[in-house]
Formats: structure tokens, C-alpha cells, sequence
């Protein structure tokens, strides 16, 4: 006789990936991201030293058998600080820089690392951010000082011949549905007058970003609440910290600069920050959206680090009055609910 299982799996349950390969794949991304942003020889030792010198001597001080997995896995907040951080800034701020992020990551694990250190550099040094040449910090800089209807030339982009070559060939497209796009995008997309290695690779930094969602490595629920809620208030609202009107700003021109894209999609998909369930991240990424909008109106490269910090915070308030206990084991996280906890 027959019996029926009661209890039936679907054949992918059994299949995983493995939290080495999931770190390799993702350093890969960021390895070529950070490979097509060198711009000679001496950049290209400036990016060893910042990213690996650092990790291999805070890695040698764990344990023989975890040495490698913990190497992989801080790896990539190493090389988001290498990208994020100007070209101009000396090389042994770089260095300590990196030593204070992977002692972070070495002492305290559940800290949000780089959105500490990135707000520390930030507030410590702001020059060195002010005068960086990039399309979004020039925007920022000249927009409040007049009221204009064009942000690329607000950011002083003077668009390229292939620039405006391509554009024509896409606003014959456009012409079909009444719209067109200015001059300046394909230059923007290609960092072309851009000072951090993010901008200059960021096409690269996309593409492998949808290799990593598509793999699983990271997950699309946090960004798509962010994009339904951010979006829309940023297309009505964001031209008036700007000096302009109502439905004047340029949602496209934000989302095609790396260092607005790249630490947010990076940052909502960080295993210390999202809480466990889809609703939870779905809900995760709108709340998120919204404390980011707030925090476009005084700079938006500054406000995906410190919406970063604020729902890291919110989220150990929620642990301190909801949860019991909390048990960290690789990605995986096991909470304890509070029995008194309606």
C-alpha cells in the first residue's frame, strides 16, 4: 500500500547557495565596478591598498576556519568606501578610514558600518565632498542660487557630441508618446565628469547589481517600496529645495548618479538593516523612501547614509521593546518575541 507523504517540499528547497559563493559573486560586482572607475597606475594602488590592506590584517586575527568567509564578507563595504570616496582625498585617510570601518565590522558586526563611516567623512571633512566635480554635487551647489528649468546644465555638464548624438536617436523615439530627454544623460551615466569612482562605474555597478538580484543575492522588495514611495514625492516635490516649482525636478537625472543609486540599493538590501518577512520589507523600503525624500532637500548623496542610520536605530528600538533575544548566525537571524507583546 501506498502511503502519501504528508509533508511535501519543492525540489529548490533542497538546492542553496552557499554564503561563500554569495560573497565572491558580490565582490566580483564590485571589483569591476571599482576597475572601470581607475583613471591611471596610481589610482589603481590607491584601490588595493584602501580595499584589501586593511581586511587581510583585521582577518588574520579571527579564527583559522573563518578566515576566508569573514575576508569575503567585509570585502564589499571595503570597496563601496574605495568608490564613494573622492579622488583628491589623501591616501592615508583613505587607510584610516578603511582601518575604523573593518574594526567596526570586526568588534561590532551588527553596527552599520559604512553609513557611520561615510557620515563621520562627511561632517569631518565636507570640503573634500564640496569640491568634487561630480554632476550631483555641482547641481547642489549652483541650483539655490537661481531658479532654471534645465538640471544638466544647472550641474554644468557641457554634453559631449556623442552625448547629444545618442540623444537625438532616443528623442526620435520619444517623439511617439510627446516626450523628450535632454542632452547630458549619457555622459552622466558614464561619470564623465565625475571625481569618485562610483559615477565612472556605475554602469557597470547596475548591470551587476541585477546579476546579484537575479542570483537572489539581494533582494527587490526594499527597493521597490522605496521607488513607489520616493519617486513620486521627488517628481512633485523635490525642485523646491531647489529653488523651483512644483513638478520641476528631475527624478532621472538623481537615480542615473551612482552615488545616489548604488549606496541606497546596497544599503536596502543589507542583511543589518531589514527586518525578517516580505510585508516587513516591503513596508521596510517605503518608510525608508520617505526619510530619504526628507533628506534629499539639504543633499541626496548625505541622505541614503543617514536613512541608513536612522532605521538602523529605529530597528534596536524595536529589538529593546519588542524582542526578547536576538541570535545572529551568518545572514540568518532568530528573534524572541516578548510574550507580553500584543
Amino acid at each position: 500500500m501506498n502511503q502519501k507523504s504528508t509533508n511535501s517540499f519543492p525540489p529548490q528547497a533542497f538546492i542553496f547557495r552557499t554564503l561563500f559563493s554569495r560573497s565572491v559573486e558580490i565582490n566580483i560586482v564590485f571589483l569591476l565596478g571599482s576597475l572601470i572607475g581607475l583613471t591611471d597606475v596610481l589610482s589603481l594602488l590607491r584601490m588595493m591598498l584602501v580595499v584589501f590592506l586593511s581586511p587581510v590584517l583585521f582577518t588574520l586575527f579571527t579564527k583559522k576556519k573563518d578566515q576566508v568567509t569573514t575576508f569575503l564578507q567585509n570585502l564589499p563595504y571595503n570597496f563601496l568606501l574605495y568608490l564613494f570616496l573622492p579622488d583628491q582625498i589623501p591616501l592615508i585617510l583613505g587607510l584610516l578610514l578603511s582601518a575604523a570601518l573593518n574594526g567596526i565590522l570586526f568588534f561590532r558586526p551588527r553596527l552599520p558600518a559604512l553609513p557611520l563611516i561615510m557620515g563621520i567623512t562627511l561632517m569631518g571633512w565636507p570640503a573634500l565632498f564640496q569640491q568634487l566635480d561630480t554632476p550631483l554635487s555641482q547641481l547642489f551647489q549652483k541650483v539655490p542660487n537661481e531658479t532654471i528649468s534645465d538640471v544638466i546644465s544647472a550641474a554644468g555638464i557641457q554634453p559631449s557630441q556623442r552625448d547629444k548624438e545618442l540623444t537625438d536617436r532616443v528623442n526620435n523615439a520619444l517623439a511617439l508618446i510627446g516626450a523628450n530627454m535632454p542632452v547630458g544623460y549619457f555622459d552622466v551615466l558614464q561619470g564623465t565628469y565625475s571625481a569618485q569612482p562610483v559615477e565612472r562605474g556605475f554602469i557597470i555597478l547596475l548591470i551587476g547589481f541585477l546579476f546579484l538580484w537575479a542570483r537572489g543575492h539581494i533582494t527587490w522588495l526594499p527597493v521597490a517600496g522605496f521607488t513607489i514611495v520616493f519617486l513620486p514625492l521627488y517628481l512633485v516635490l523635490g525642485g523646491i529645495g531647489m529653488g523651483k516649482s512644483f513638478f520641476e525636478s528631475d527624478a532621472l537625472f538623481l537615480l542615473f548618479s551612482g552615488s545616489f543609486s548604488v549606496p541606497l540599493i546596497w544599503n536596502l538590501s543589507d542583511y543589518q538593516l531589514l527586518p525578517l518577512g516580505r510585508l516587513p520589507r516591503f513596508v521596510f523600503g517605503m518608510f525608508s523612501g520617505f526619510i530619504c525624500f526628507l533628506g534629499s532637500f539639504i543633499n541626496p548623496f548625505a541622505s541614503v547614509f543617514g536613512m541608513s542610520l536612522v532605521l538602523w536605530l529605529l530597528q534596536r528600538i524595536f529589538e529593546r521593546i519588542v524582542v526578547k533575544e536576538v541570535y545572529h548566525q551568518n545572514d540568518s537571524i532568530l528573534l524572541l518575541m516578548r510574550r507580553d507583546f500584543p
